[in-house]
């Protein structure tokens, strides 16, 4: 049951990227609140969802700085 949640969750962040890179802040942000927010880091397969949401970046040639920047604000703001 949560192997298949995972593959997912993985599936709609990439194809939610995909379809909108200029979501990818708001996208990293959640990701990287979710993974540092105590209570929620034990659901939230925060590094697989990184790393996707970084490959579709890499394939779309979209700005990579939204994304990190969200990923650094959602990992500050989670802590």
């Amino acid at each position: 049951m949560i192997h298949s949640w995972i593959g997912d969750a993985v599936a709609f962040v990439t194809a939610m990227a995909r379809t909108h890179p200029y979501w990818a802040f708001p996208i990293a942000f959640a990701i990287a609140f979710t993974e540092s927010f105590v209570g929620l880091s034990f659901l939230m397969p925060g590094f697989l969802l990184l790393v996707s949401l970084g490959g579709v970046i890499g394939a779309s040639h979209a700005s990579l700085f939204p994304a990190w920047a969200g990923a650094v604000m959602g990992a500050i703001m989670g802590d």
